[in-house]
């Protein structure tokens, strides 16, 4: 707190205040950090008071200290959909009314909020850039809308249910097609619910939050499980009055966490309506990653997928089929044509195979082959130029965690920048064996190294991509998979950039947070407090998903090794003189093969998923 006071508006400072104290619960000194730094917290208040009675310089007063507890209080709402306050943390609620008086329910005001005339002219131009398949699913899922507007309207609860489900190849418009939809509702001044499963794809919707977060799912999903809305609280209330609900990425969220929103929901609206006779919008392509379900086989993978829901024959399906990223970035018709037949060949695994070759084998083209250039040097030409090097679009893609480490080391060699190295504190959370240090000494905990989790040693430099692990802030774009740059860094705190979604350009504190591996085949729970950030010159093919790149980098030491992986990798840009794989010569299962000209790889396609 004492560093960024140094040179932070009050503004930032607040967030990083409460970003502290919901991040790390056991924080036993709240009250005190707010008495510390409760001046600087409010000196923009006392500035905007001293302006309006043209003076230069007051004391503070009580309204001020108020006014940042109100803000506070705020904050915390957002971050836990109103389920936790400032008294959730120790500290004052605030006494004295401010100028805008928060309305009852905060969530259900924000989704108000909206400008009626800016939605409208939203939509109008999106309706003038939309191609026919864009038009027509908007129309659809318009008029369902409206129909339940006037139903609602003539008797409360009267609304009739409708799931869609709009199937749409990366790069097709999906986004575009739900911030139109979201704006159209809300040009009415109705409730528009925008949800993603990821992060990254919440970020490109208009007021989007992830949809654990929005809609309340549980961690642990059992085939009995409820959400944790309730009538009662904010989030229950928001979702009453919805008229519509979307759900981006929706093919790689587990159908066990659908059921459950199901379920709550039609208990939330009192009816045995599907979903609460709520309207529905799926999104997704089931060509790409599907739930991550740790130790699962094929079977029981494909048992989870949003497919095998009882609703799922009730859905009307819409299809976006003209892949508009390719379009715009390829030089001639003839080249995005080809482009999007090889993507959709590689999507639903119908690329020639040769019977000689291990199963699912395929060819990569020659013009998608990085032969004898560095894949770094390939992605990032400019890395001399550190501080100022394009790294947003920028990125290699690779299907395992140790690979993503060993390209980021390498790529962290070239960057020219003074190193600085943060280490964690760690130790073992609610151990009741008093020999646990003596079991499982601080060095061997040092070298735990847990997929989702910083490693022990974090070793930064200024400019250095990195990308967020946990949703410290998904209001103001730190969600899980954002993309930073590190501005400036000290001992307990970064000062980052972001560098995608709609926050894009905005600073913002990142700082020592505890995190604790829920799914890990560890004898213990560990507990490291660390930056919540990993090296992003290269990332996990699942982590890319939802994400835009224009250069790309595909990097295989060894085949791809569940659906739909090698096909998010390719589809991540639209350019395909701009995407290039490196393939690790493996004898009889990737690269080069007796008697074969070219080089071959894996591709694994679930093809009862898309049946």
């Amino acid at each position: 707190m004492r560093e960024a006071c140094t040179s932070s508006m009050p503004k930032q400072i607040r967030h990083l205040f409460v970003s502290l104290l919901y991040n790390n619960p056991e924080i036993p000194n709240a009250l005190t950090l707010w008495e510390m730094f409760r001046e600087d917290m409010s000196e923009d208040y006392r500035f905007q008071r001293a302006r309006s009675v043209g003076a230069r310089l007051i004391p503070f007063e009580e309204g001020d200290f108020q006014n940042s507890l109100h803000d506070i209080n705020d904050q915390f709402g957002e971050l836990s959909d109103y389920t936790k306050n400032n008294e959730s943390y120790d500290l004052p609620m605030p006494t004295m009314e401010r100028l805008h008086v928060l309305p009852e329910n905060a969530a259900v005001a924000s989704e108000l909020a909206y400008d009626v005339d800016e939605q409208k002219q939203i939509v109008e131009t999106s309706l003038s850039l939309m191609n026919e398949d864009q038009r027509a699913a908007f129309g659809r899922i318009l008029h369902k809308c409206e129909t339940n507007i006037r139903l609602q309207e003539q008797a409360e609860g009267s609304e009739e249910n409708k799931i869609f489900f709009v199937d749409a190849p990366g790069g097709t418009g999906k986004t575009f097609l739900f911030n139109a939809v979201l704006a159209a509702v809300r040009s009415k001044r109705k409730i528009a619910i925008a949800t993603a499963f990821s992060g990254i794809a919440a970020l490109l919707l208009k007021g989007g939050r992830t949809f654990h977060s929005r809609c309340g799912i549980p961690i642990t999903l059992t085939e009995t499980s409820m959400c944790t809305f309730r009538r009662t609280n904010q989030l229950g209330k928001l979702l009453m009055k919805s008229t519509i609900i979307i759900v981006d990425e929706a093919p790689m969220c587990d159908r066990l966490a659908f059921e459950a929103f199901e379920r709550s929901l039609r208990d939330l609206m009192r009816n045995d309506k599907p979903f609460g006779g709520k309207i529905i919008v799926l999104g997704g392509d089931f060509r790409q990653t599907l739930p991550i379900i740790p130790r699962a086989n094929r079977s029981l993978i494909v048992s989870r997928i949003l497919k095998r829901s009882p609703f799922w024959n009730s859905v009307e399906h819409l299809s976006l089929k003209t892949n508009m990223r390719v379009m715009a970035s390829c030089r001639n018709q003839a080249e995005a044509e080809d482009f999007c037949s090889f993507l959709l060949h590689v999507g639903e695994g119908t690329l020639p195979v040769d019977d000689d070759l291990p199963t699912n084998t395929v060819k990569i083209p020659d013009e998608y082959l990085l032969q004898d250039e560095d894949l770094v040097d390939y992605v990032y030409p400019d890395m001399h130029l550190g501080i100022s090097m394009d790294t947003a679009s920028r990125a290699i893609l690779a299907p395992k965690n140790s690979d993503v480490d060993y390209l980021n080391n390498q790529a962290m060699e070239k960057f020219p920048a003074i190193a600085m190295r943060l280490t964690s504190a760690d130790s073992i959370f609610e151990d009741d064996d008093d020999d646990a240090t003596a079991k499982y000494p601080i060095e061997y905990l040092n070298s735990v190294n847990v997929p989702g989790i910083p490693p022990h040693e974090l070793i930064l430099k200024v400019g250095v991509p990195v990308v967020l692990l946990r949703n410290l802030d998904p209001v103001h774009g730190l969600c899980n998979g954002t993309r930073l740059k590190i501005v400036s860094m000290t001992t307990h705190l970064l000062t980052v950039e972001i560098l995608n979604g709609s926050h894009s350009g905005n600073t913002a504190f990142i700082p020592r947070i505890d995190l604790i591996p829920t799914d890990t085949r560890l004898p213990f729970k560990l507990k490291r407090r660390q930056f919540p950030i990993r090296l992003a010159f290269a990332m996990t093919i699942n982590k890319s998903q939802g994400q835009s790149l224009k250069h790309v980098g595909i990097y295989l030491s060894s085949p791809v090794f569940t659906h739909g992986q090698l096909y998010v990798a390719y589809s991540r840009s639209g350019d395909p003189t701009r995407t290039k794989i490196k393939l690790k010569h493996l004898p009889r299962i990737q690269g080069f093969f007796p008697n074969k000209q070219g080089q071959y790889t894996r591709n694994v396609v679930y093809v009862e998923v898309l049946q």
